[in-house]
C-alpha cells in the first residue's frame, strides 16, 4: 500500500492533501495526478493569478511529507497545520473545465462527493447553492448521508471551525 504523503508548508503551518481531491496520497503516485499538479503550480508560482492559492507558498519551504518518515512532519501537519485542500477544491473550480470533471466525479464518487460539499460548504457556500447543487443528480443529499454514515473515518479529522475560518 505505500506511506501516504502531502505537500506541507512548515513556514506558513499549511498543508495540502490530495485525497480530498481524489489524487494520489501515495508517495509513488503523487505528482502524477493532474489535480495535485495544478494545485502545487498555483501554490508556487509567482505569476500573477486569479485563485486565492496563486503565489500563497512562493518562497517558503515545500515538502513533500510522508507518513512513514521519521521526522513525523506528516504528523505533525495533519494534527495541527490547517489544511487548505477544500480552498484548493474551491479555486480549481473557477474553471469550467475542472468544475465539470469535479461534478461527473461527484457522481460516481460518494468520497468525492463528501469532500466536494464541504469545500463549498465551508469555502464559498453561495456558488455552491447558486451554480453546483442543481449540476449534481437529485439524490446527491441521500447519497453524501449514507456516505457519511459508511465512512465516519472521512469526516473524523476535520476541524470543521478551524476550515470554516480560513
Amino acid at each position: 500500500m505505500g506511506s501516504n504523503c502531502c505537500l506541507v508548508n512548515p513556514a506558513k503551518e499549511e498543508y495540502f492533501e490530495p485525497g480530498y481531491l481524489l489524487g494520489a496520497n501515495f508517495f509513488r503516485g503523487f505528482l502524477g495526478d493532474t489535480y495535485t499538479g495544478i494545485v502545487l503550480k498555483h501554490l508556487i508560482s509567482d505569476l500573477d493569478g486569479t485563485l486565492d492559492m496563486t503565489g500563497r507558498w512562493v518562497g517558503d519551504p515545500v515538502i513533500l511529507a510522508s507518513s512513514d518518515s521519521k521526522a513525523k512532519l506528516y504528523d505533525q501537519a495533519v494534527t495541527s497545520f490547517s489544511n487548505i485542500s477544500y480552498l484548493a477544491m474551491v479555486d480549481l473550480c473557477g474553471s469550467e473545465k475542472i468544475l465539470d470533471q469535479m461534478v461527473t466525479s461527484a457522481q460516481v464518487s460518494g468520497h468525492f462527493l463528501v469532500h466536494f460539499v464541504n469545500a463549498f460548504s465551508l469555502v464559498d457556500p453561495l456558488r455552491f447553492h447558486a451554480s453546483i447543487e442543481d449540476r449534481l443528480d437529485e439524490n446527491w443529499q441521500l447519497r453524501y448521508q449514507e456516505t457519511i454514515a459508511q465512512m465516519r473515518w472521512l469526516v473524523s479529522g476535520i476541524d470543521w471551525h478551524r476550515m470554516a475560518r480560513e
